[in-house]
C-alpha cells in the first residue's frame, strides 16, 4: 500500500515540475530571445517481485513480476528553435536569423545570448540592455583580422578629451567622375559646362569646371566625333588648370558602342591643381569613362546636353555622428563630412550541442562541458544565421502550446493525486478491518 503511495507522489512531484517548466515558458513570452524549456520524463526503477524463469523440460518460462514505482523528470532541454523577429527601428537592435549567438562579455567572463537589445553606454561599449554585458566584435583596422574585445563607438569620454576615431582627417580629391551627354547638334560656337566641389589636402572645398566644346581643324571645321576640353577653378575664372582632347565612336563603329567615349589614355587625363593657399600641387584623374560602363561616361547623342559630375573621393575634416549596423555584422561610424568607416565586425558564436549550453538570468548563456567548444563565424558564414539590424528576434514559446501543455500537466497532476486520496483510503479501510 505504501508503494501505491510514493508512485502517486512521485507523479504529484514530476507534474509539478512540469508546470514549473511550463509557467517560466508563459512568463518569458515577451522576454527577446529567451528560449523555452521541455521537461523528458523517465520511468523510475522497478521493484521485482519475481525474477524470470527459463523453461525446463516440459515447464514453459516465466516472465518476471515487476511494479513500477512511477515516474521522475531526469532532463529539463532549452529549445533553440527560431523565435519570430520584430522590426523595431532602433540602430542598436540586432536579431538573428538561422544559428548563432551573439558573444558577450560580462565581468570578465564571456557569456552568449539572442537577445539582441543593444545600448551604447557613456563610454560608449554596446551592452545587452539591463544586463551590463558588453557586445564583442572584431576590430576592422587593417586586416580585419583581430581577436574578439569589448565594442566600442568613437566617442569622447569626458569633456575636452578625444577619443580615438572621434574625428576624420580631410582627404584630398584625387579622382573626378563625370557622366554627361554632349548634344552631338550642338553648334560648333556654343560650350557646355559643369561643375563639382573637390577638396584640398586642408578639407577646403573649390568648385571645378570642366567646359567642352567642338574641336576643330586648322581651317575651323569640326572634327568629326572629337571634343576638347578645359578645366578651371571657378574662382580663378581664365585660369586654366587642365586641357585636352576626347574622342567618341561613330554612328557605324565596330570598335565601341556608338556615341560612348573612347576609352584610352585621353579619356582618364590627370591634372595638377595649385589651390590657392595651399602649398604644391595636387593632382585629379577626370574620369570620362564612367568607371568603364559605356553609356555611364560621357556620351555623344542627339538629345540635349546635361550637366552632370557624379562623384569624387575627396572630403573635408568630420567628426563622429552616429551609428549603424549592416546584415553582415559590421558597426559602421557615421561623419558629419558624410563618410563612413566599418570599425567593428560582430561574429556570432555556434556550439555543436547548443542545448548543452548552461542557462544563466538576463536570456544569457555559458558554455559547459556538454555544449562542446565554441566556434564563431561571420553572418551567413559557416552555418551561421543571418544577421539582421533594427529588429529583435522574440521568445519561441508558443501561447496556445504552453496552455495545452499546462491542461496536460494538470489533469496529470490530478490522477496522481487522486492515486494518493485512493491509496489513503485504503489504508483507513485496512486500519479499520482490526476493531
Amino acid at each position: 500500500m505504501n508503494r501505491s503511495i510514493w508512485t502517486g507522489l512521485n507523479g504529484v512531484v514530476g507534474n509539478q515540475t512540469y508546470l514549473d517548466v511550463l509557467s517560466d515558458n508563459v512568463a518569458n513570452l515577451d522576454t527577446p530571445g529567451f528560449r523555452r524549456s521541455s521537461p523528458k520524463f523517465d520511468a523510475l526503477l522497478s521493484q521485482t517481485i519475481q525474477s524470470g524463469t527459463g523453461g525446463q523440460g516440459n515447464v514453459g518460462g516465466t516472465n518476471p513480476v515487476q511494479i513500477g514505482l512511477g515516474s521522475y523528470v531526469n532532463a529539463i532541454d532549452a529549445i533553440h528553435t527560431q523565435g519570430p523577429l520584430e522590426a523595431t527601428e532602433r540602430p542598436g537592435d540586432l536579431a538573428i536569423s538561422g544559428n548563432g549567438f551573439f558573444p558577450l562579455s560580462l565581468d570578465g567572463e564571456q557569456v552568449y545570448s539572442r537577445a539582441g537589445r543593444f545600448v551604447p553606454d557613456a563610454e560608449g561599449h554596446f551592452v545587452l540592455s539591463g544586463t551590463g554585458a558588453m557586445l564583442q566584435g572584431i576590430p576592422q583596422n587593417g586586416n580585419g583580422q583581430g581577436n574578439l574585445e569589448p565594442i566600442r563607438l568613437p566617442i569622447a569620454t569626458e569633456e575636452g578629451q578625444t577619443a580615438a576615431g572621434n574625428t576624420m582627417d580631410p582627404s584630398a580629391t584625387t579622382s573626378v567622375l563625370f557622366s554627361c551627354n554632349l548634344s552631338r547638334s550642338m553648334n560648333p560656337e556654343e560650350s557646355h559646362s559643369t561643375t563639382i566641389d573637390i577638396y584640398d589636402a586642408a578639407g577646403d572645398p573649390h568648385t571645378l569646371q570642366v567646359t567642352w566644346s567642338k574641336a576643330l581643324d586648322e581651317d575651323g571645321q569640326w572634327r568629326e566625333n572629337r571634343w576638347q576640353w578645359t578645366a578651371e577653378l571657378a574662382e580663378d575664372p581664365g585660369g586654366t588648370v587642365g586641357e585636352g582632347e576626347i574622342a567618341f565612336y561613330g554612328e557605324e563603329s565596330d570598335a565601341g558602342t556608338p556615341g560612348a567615349v573612347v576609352d584610352d589614355a585621353s579619356a582618364t587625363p590627370a591634372i595638377d591643381i595649385a589651390f590657392p593657399g595651399s602649398e604644391g600641387a595636387s593632382t585629379v584623374t577626370l574620369d570620362f569613362t564612367g568607371g568603364g560602363d559605356d553609356l555611364e561616361g560621357l556620351t555623344q547623342y542627339d538629345s540635349p546636353s546635361t550637366t552632370r559630375a557624379v562623384s569624387q573621393n575627396g572630403y573635408p575634416e568630420g567628426e563622429y555622428h552616429t551609428f549603424s549596423f549592416d546584415t553582415a555584422g559590421h558597426l559602421n561610424a557615421h561623419y558629419t563630412n558624410g563618410q563612413s568607416v566599418a570599425l567593428y565586425r560582430v561574429p556570432l558564436a555556434l556550439f555543436r550541442n547548443p542545448t548543452g549550453l548552461d542557462k544563466q538570468s538576463d536570456t544569457l548563456f555559458m558554455e559547459s562541458l556538454n555544449s562542446g567548444d565554441v566556434r564563431t563565424t561571420f553572418s551567413e558564414e559557416g552555418g551561421a544565421g543571418l544577421i539582421n539590424p533594427q529588429a529583435l528576434e522574440q521568445s519561441n514559446v508558443t501561447l496556445s502550446e504552453s496552455f495545452s501543455n499546462v491542461i496536460v500537466a494538470q489533469r496529470s497532476y490530478q490522477a496522481n493525486a487522486r492515486v494518493l486520496t485512493t491509496s489513503d483510503a485504503f489504508l483507513d479501510e485496512s486500519i479499520r478491518m482490526k476493531g
